[in-house]
């Protein structure tokens, strides 16, 4: 199995909201993660 948990391309301080990882009982990975968009407050 390989897992990546390397950040994305374009990565920043604050970009990453909040992050999940979760093994379940039966061995299943899952995961997600909430970002900040490209160019959040310009106008």
């Amino acid at each position: 199995m390989l897992l990546d948990l390397r950040p994305s391309i374009y990565d920043y301080p604050g970009k990453v909201l909040w992050a999940r990882l979760r093994v379940r009982p039966d061995g299943t990975v899952t995961g997600c993660r909430t970002t900040r968009r490209l160019g959040a407050g310009a106008r």
